[in-house]
């Protein structure tokens, strides 16, 4: 996207926007949608209007290897239309930006009175809006860049019985397997080396479901991503952010934060392995496949 910035506000204006970011998976083809823009403002006439118009077609384009996803409408984009957004008129979400005409590059075609007719009765493209909403959590993913540190960073965090214990699992097994393993732990058990049960499991994967959706821009944690912001700030303290994170994970799966901790710790490393923008879009393809 090249016609849109994000820009922020520094101090609040109580301006609101009853408007939601969503994206082009749950329209259909063939429902309606509105563009607001100003066509034709390369001649002079700046006239916000909107425009109806149907999707005609769900499709991912790729550049560079990179897959992204867009709509097709039956409209032809105008100059000055590019950079509008595309709101779905079933549920007022915005679901794209339009990003121009499709134009064929066929070359050596007539002129009807210095109409080139390929340019006629042109489709539109539009990507999704889901990478707007990226662009506005990049600060967040700025701040989580924290995570991409050393291992050896992450595991001084922890209490030194908890160290010592991590760095033997992690001798004999992969971070993911080692985080089970500590979880298969119990008062009564404290050597985790036993083979892992499906309760432990199932623990784990709770825990990577909600570090996920803490790290990767749930709505659900708007709220415990600003306090988070303001920690991982102001605080250069790997203990404080481990415990701040497991703890906000522990009351959501129902186990105490400093049990979690090596969990939490664990999945840093891994993530540190690939950064945490890979390690999303890893995490919800997925969340797609197993749904």
């Amino acid at each position: 996207m090249k016609d849109i910035c994000v820009l922020k506000l520094i101090e609040p204006s109580g301006a609101k926007s009853n408007l939601r970011i969503g994206n082009t998976d749950r329209i259909m083809v063939g429902e309606r949608v509105a563009i607001i823009g100003f066509p034709h403002s390369d001649l002079g006439r700046v006239v916000l209007t909107q425009q109806t118009t149907e999707v005609g077609a769900k499709i991912l384009l790729s550049n560079n290897g990179v897959k992204t996803k867009h709509l097709v409408l039956n409209i032809q984009a105008r100059p000055g239309q590019s950079g509008s957004p595309v709101i779905s008129l079933k549920d007022r979400t915005l679901v794209g930006i339009l990003i121009g005409p499709y134009v064929p590059t066929v070359t050596g075609g007539i002129s009807l009175g210095g109409i080139d007719p390929q340019t006629l009765h042109q489709t539109t493209h539009v990507v999704s809006t889901e990478y707007l909403q990226r662009m506005i959590e990049m600060e967040w993913n700025e701040i989580v860049s924290v995570v991409d540190i050393k291992d050896e960073e992450w595991l001084i965090s922890l209490p030194k019985y908890q160290q010592d214990t991590i760095k033997d699992l992690l001798s004999i097994k992969e971070p993911e397997d080692a985080a089970i393993a500590w979880l298969t732990a119990t008062t009564q058990n404290t050597s985790p080396f036993s083979a892992k049960n499906e309760d432990s499991s199932s623990y784990f994967d709770s825990i990577k479901a909600e570090l996920y959706k803490l790290l990767c821009g749930n709505p659900e944690y708007d709220e415990e991503r600003k306090e988070l912001s303001g920690i991982i700030k102001s605080q250069d303290n790997r203990t404080l952010i481990v415990s701040s994170i497991s703890g906000i994970i522990g009351s959501k799966v129902g186990l105490a934060g400093t049990f979690i901790a090596p969990v939490t710790v664990l999945l840093f490393m891994t993530i540190s392995k690939v950064s945490i923008n890979a390690w999303c879009e890893w995490q919800k393809e997925n969340k797609e496949i197993s749904s």
